[in-house]
């Protein structure tokens, strides 16, 4: 279990600091940002296809999950040596469906790893592997820009070197398990979703997440900052979702943070926050967004957890996540040269998260 936390900590680690890599290198000295909208548009793109990877999947998903790094591995070696806007925006795709096939079969890998332990120690695993996977993912950013300035290829170089290690990593640890078998016996059984405000607030985890991911790079080069400022941004981003994590493990803390006219009010706030010049009120704006957003999105996985089997979660999910790529389109659309728009949409998203899974939970 030490490997697999180890080994999705490092994974996150690249894709941190890939992703910003990748997002800033189509922005900086770019007069519009219609080239990134097309990428970030296009991240999303491969989510339709993946429920059917899954469908009638036959493999264990350690060793998928390695299969997925290797490819992962060899389209990121291939963005370092093609940096025109075209190969980035065909390879950036391509790697993005690895990506989203992972999504899921580390979830999976974990669960199959997870039969072997008793009920508090899987608590304690699953703490602490959300906890370094948001850490990698804060710290992969501020590393790679603070590190390597401006200069992204070598940033893009190294993240392929770290996928190629999990690949070799992975596929000497992947081990027998009972994935399969217990896929094909709860197959039998999918209960039906009722769709319900928590259900829809699936929808828009990643739409929130793609318009953050836009909107962060758009306005820092817009005011004149760095790759610096934008790792920062993400960095606390990150943090901040890291200590909602331990406020919502407090009993006293959850019974006042989870009050979605409280979580409304304040995100709303903080769009106001960001319009005050200065870098610590924009830091403070997204510090809320982290902190709001990912208490929604835990409390959604934790209901959901106890309402429907593990398969139908993992189905739920899978269709929520191609769904989204829609508003993600609508959304990239409608604020794409619009820079007041594009600062505003993660907050909109995150509050209406917020509506429809605390209003009723």
């Amino acid at each position: 279990m030490i490997t697999y936390i180890i080994l999705s900590a490092l994974y996150r680690l690249a894709c941190g600091a890939l992703i910003l890599a990748i997002n800033w290198l189509l922005v900086v000295d770019k007069s519009t940002f219609s080239s990134l909208a097309i990428l970030t548009a296009l991240t999303f793109l491969p989510a339709i296809l993946v429920p059917f990877i899954y469908k009638d999947s036959r493999i264990p998903a350690d060793r998928l999950s390695a299969y997925a790094l290797f490819f992962a591995s060899l389209l990121s070696f291939a963005l370092y040596f093609s940096l025109s806007e075209f190969y980035i925006l065909i390879f950036n795709t391509i790697l993005w469906f690895f990506f989203f096939i992972m999504e899921s079969s580390w979830e999976a890998w974990f669960a199959s790893l997870a039969k072997k332990y008793d009920e508090n120690s899987i608590k304690k695993f699953s703490s602490l592997s959300m906890s370094a996977n948001q850490a990698s993912l804060m710290l992969g950013p501020l590393l790679a820009a603070f590190l390597f300035k401006e200069n992204t290829r070598p940033i893009i170089l190294l993240c392929a070197i770290l996928f190629a290690l999990c690949v070799f990593v992975s596929f000497f640890i992947s081990m027998k398990s009972s994935f399969e078998e217990e896929k094909k016996e709860e197959g039998q059984s999918v209960e039906k979703f009722k769709f319900s405000g928590l259900e829809l607030s699936l929808f828009l985890i990643w739409p929130t997440l793609a318009a953050f991911n836009f909107m962060l790079p758009v306005q820092v080069v817009s005011q004149k900052g760095s790759l610096s400022d934008a790792a920062l941004f993400d960095a606390f981003m990150g943090l901040a979702m890291i200590l909602s994590s331990f406020i919502i493990s407090q009993a006293f803390l959850n019974k006042i943070f989870l009050r979605y006219k409280l979580n409304v009010l304040v995100l709303i706030l903080a769009i106001f926050i960001w319009n005050f010049d200065g870098l610590v009120f924009k830091i403070v704006a997204v510090f809320i967004l982290g902190l709001f957003f990912n208490a929604s999105r835990i409390q959604t996985r934790s209901i959901l957890a106890k309402r429907y089997s593990p398969l139908a979660v993992s189905k739920l999910v899978s269709f929520a996540n191609s769904s989204s790529f829609f508003i993600i389109i609508l959304a990239l659309y409608i604020s794409y040269d619009k820079l007041y728009l594009s600062y505003i949409l993660p907050f909109i998203f995150a509050s209406f998260i917020s509506l429809l899974v605390f209003k009723k939970s």
